[in-house]
């Protein structure tokens, strides 16, 4: 049974009201961050309480950048969880199970705390469709950040956003790329498309330099890949191809 006292469904703002927060933090020069707490988030969330769940995450777990024991995982994602400005929470009708809502709730209600602002965890899912999104980006500077992040300036310079810096972020790299980007002041906005580290560095990384800083996720792979990726292969080529942890 879902948890009342820390039911945030109702709490959810529209992807409009996001980017309402977005567009008034650039003009303002003020920092916002924006983090999602997805299945893997949630898992080793639920590690105090619950272990089963990142053990069934098993296979997932390094490719989302999750290299250290859960019990390391957990404190850092829960700080994450507590500074971001917006956290993007399951939705009641999350495509893989509607179950994750409540299990998020449960973890806010074990740890007994709130986020500030909720939205959808698929909120950057939602803004990639948005041209009110796109239109934005093109008034100011972009950072890409992730793995991905060298490939995906074609797809954001196709669309006539500026990007000025595009920077990988394994696990070993957070505290070397926290550096480097509070260090330039070529950008307005960051996206992060970098699992578990990218959870840690966007909270960080704004309140730092007092910009705009955005957990972007999957949207990156699927304006790489289209609509019609094959998750499974992308997952399964990592873990053959490009894995460093073997």
């Amino acid at each position: 049974m879902k948890c009342e006292c820390h039911d945030y469904i109702n709490q959810m703002i529209s992807p409009e009201k996001v980017l309402d927060h977005v567009e008034a933090s650039l003009k303002e020069k003020k920092s916002l961050s924006l983090v999602r707490f997805g299945h893997g988030e949630i898992c080793h969330l639920s590690w105090p309480f619950n272990k089963d769940f990142v053990l069934d995450f098993e296979y997932w777990r390094l490719y989302a950048g999750f290299h250290e024991p859960p019990e390391n995982v957990y404190p850092k994602l829960l700080e994450a969880l507590n500074e971001t400005d917006i956290a993007g929470l399951p939705p009641e009708d999350d495509w893989d199970n509607p179950l994750w809502d409540d299990r998020m709730c449960k973890v806010l209600h074990y740890f007994d705390t709130s986020p500030k602002m909720v939205s959808s965890s698929y909120i950057s899912q939602n803004l990639i469709w948005n041209e009110c999104f796109w239109a934005l980006l093109r008034e100011y500077r972009l950072c890409l950040i992730g793995r991905r992040a060298c490939e995906g300036v074609k797809e954001f310079n196709e669309k006539g956003v500026e990007v000025t810096e595009a920077v990988g972020l394994e696990p070993n790299e957070l505290e070397q790329s926290h550096s480097y980007l509070s260090s330039k002041k070529d950008w307005d906005i960051a996206l992060v498309s970098a699992g578990y580290p990218g959870k840690l560095i966007t909270p960080k990384l704004s309140k730092t330099t007092k910009r705009v800083v955005i957990d972007f996720g999957h949207s990156l792979d699927l304006l790489i890949e289209g609509e019609e990726i094959d998750w499974d292969q992308l997952i399964y080529d990592w873990h053959n191809n490009s894995n460093p942890y073997r």
